[in-house]
């Protein structure tokens, strides 16, 4: 659950908020609502400081456009917008306050989403006890979208299959899964 009592976790959110597509998104919050009896904006407001508070609430309110016609001077208007913005270029690094990094996440995340996913699954698979949870929630949720790219990706960066590096890393249900999500069986990896 990316919203517990004491924290949120914003990169979960960001992650649910930049992937889907609006229509998507409104099912989430939807079925948020009915889940907890109370909105997803609600529990943001909750259980975040005002800044972080203010980007996630925008990102998962949001309606964006999914069609393949583009205003290019609208397009540049809102990129001129969102430069000004930021202007400080020490958003674009790792580190500093909770805004920076979720900003950081951001725009990591909308550069290159397939890279984005790399480095989650990298993280997750490298840390002393796998992260589970976030190796399960790339796995699951990109498995019929581009989650073939997004071990290219992998492999480029690692030198090691991804499915290799699960296999290595995991144990029990969750390897037995992650593997046959691949169509692989735990026997051919060992």
């Amino acid at each position: 659950m990316a919203i517990k009592k004491s924290e949120c976790n914003c990169n979960i959110i960001i992650e649910i908020a930049t992937i889907l597509s609006s229509e998507e998104l409104l099912a989430v919050r939807k079925a948020y609502q009915v889940r907890y009896k109370h909105s997803l904006e609600e529990d943001l407001a909750a259980h975040t400081t005002v800044d972080i508070r203010k980007l996630l609430i925008a990102l998962v309110t949001a309606y964006r456009y999914d069609g393949c016609a583009i205003n290019s001077k609208l397009a540049n208007s809102a990129a001129h917008i969102l430069h000004d913005a930021i202007k400080d270029k020490s958003l674009l690094e790792e580190g500093g306050d909770g805004l920076q990094k979720a900003l950081h996440v951001v725009l990591r995340f909308l550069n290159d989403p397939k890279k984005y996913f790399e480095k989650v699954l990298r993280n997750a698979v490298k840390r002393v006890g796998t992260d589970e949870d976030a190796l399960t929630r790339v796995i699951v949720t990109r498995a019929e979208r581009d989650l073939k790219d997004i071990k290219e990706v992998y492999y480029k960066k690692n030198s090691v299959p991804l499915d290799h590096a699960v296999a290595k890393e995991t144990s029990g249900i969750t390897r037995t899964s992650s593997l046959l999500c691949w169509g692989r069986k735990n026997e051919n990896l060992r």
